[in-house]
């Protein structure tokens, strides 16, 4: 498996997102998988859990083999890569179509575009959920976090207590899903059907 993986839907800006992404973070001994996929039409189901347009996929040997060679400032890069494919695909908009009364129109705070996978144990994996709607510093602030977790749940350097939260919450269909809290400044597990979000 690829250190990186990133998949595109093929669409009219996919080709630019992609070339950019890969121009950014490409590496001597990185191992970088770009794929594109079909166009996808309607899809029905818990929106926070379904497949994203964009998808980064982190692999595990992307810490344990490709960084301990590279060193430090590859991350750099790739942090650099991610916040330019969020910046460039923030303004996009999705429409909700389906029967009166089953579609509720809510103010988007995750991107239904862009989303970044990685594992959390041999049966289960993180999707971090990209904020939208936040200001500048809130957005960077979003990234830093997050990029921090990934990096310190890789390496192992999260103490117990507070790798516990992540480690017990309930995956569903593998998946458990982590966004920015920015109320705390935390990387949060979050509920993909939470009463009363319509989700």
């Amino acid at each position: 498996m690829p250190d990186l993986i990133f998949a595109c839907e093929g669409s009219p800006y996919s080709a630019a997102i992609s070339a950019e992404f890969r121009d950014t973070v490409a590496a001597d001994g990185l191992s970088l998988g770009m794929e594109t996929t079909p166009t996808t039409r309607a899809m029905a189901g818990v929106e926070w859990l379904m497949p994203t347009a964009i998808m980064l996929y982190v692999a595990k040997s992307y810490f344990d083999g490709f960084l301990g060679e590279a060193g430090k400032d590859h991350y750099a890069a790739l942090k650099s890569g991610v916040k330019r494919v969020a910046a460039r695909v923030g303004q996009v908009a999705v429409s909700r179509i389906g029967s009166p009364g089953k579609v509720v129109a809510t103010p988007q705070r995750y991107s239904p575009v862009f989303s970044i996978w990685f594992q959390r144990d041999d049966q289960t994996r993180f999707k971090f959920l990209v904020p939208v709607g936040l200001s500048e510093d809130e957005t960077e602030a979003a990234f830093e976090r997050f990029f921090a977790f990934l990096d310190g749940w890789s390496a192992g350097r999260i103490a117990k207590a507070d790798r516990a939260p992540f480690e017990a919450a309930s995956a569903v269909g593998r998946t458990v899903l982590l966004a920015y809290d920015r109320s705390t400044g935390r990387i949060e597990v979050i509920d993909p059907l939470p009463r009363g979000s319509g989700q």
